[in-house]
């Protein structure tokens, strides 16, 4: 049989472990958010119009460039 100390120290243990985890999960969910954050506002995105060679024996491809160029201004 424990004794009241023992109890206690036990509960206080519990405690302590709960503490620690919900640390942990907030610290993950904090990185995530941070790491999603940076990837959304420092990720390279691309400004290059899409290639329009496909079009090219097109009798309207000088058109299709200048539109794809002004598009992408």
């Amino acid at each position: 049989m424990k004794t009241y100390h023992e109890r206690t120290e036990d509960v206080l243990l519990k405690i302590e472990k709960k503490k620690r985890n919900r640390r942990l999960v907030r610290s993950g969910v904090a990185a995530t958010l941070v790491l999603a954050l940076v990837l959304v506002l420092f990720v390279p995105y691309s400004t290059m119009p899409p290639s329009v060679r496909q079009h090219k024996q097109s009798p309207y491809y000088g058109i299709i460039q200048k539109i794809n160029a002004a598009r992408y201004e």
